[in-house]
């Protein structure tokens, strides 16, 4: 393996891990919090986590919230409950 893959692949675990190590505490009503309104998020419906968004979203486009990042497409893993 490339030393330039190797420490890609190594920064990729350290972020990784970073960022669990401060979401794993997180209730759902802490994660799912909205800071403004009309945010694009993670929203909880009768059929479960929706993801909102756009194939064409507006100019500026909306403030995105943790559960709703533009680098991600599901909900966490690790939540306990969707519901809670």
């Amino acid at each position: 393996m490339s030393a330039l893959r190797e420490n890609l692949l190594d920064l990729s675990d350290v972020a990784g891990s970073r960022l669990l190590a401060r979401v794993q505490g997180l209730t759902d009503d802490e994660y799912f919090w909205e800071p403004e309104p009309e945010v694009w998020t993670v929203r909880l419906s009768e059929f479960g986590p929706r993801i909102d968004g756009s194939a064409f979203p507006p100019e500026p486009p909306p403030f995105t919230t943790l559960a709703r990042s533009p680098s991600t497409t599901a909900p966490r893993s690790h939540s306990t409950s969707w519901t809670s």
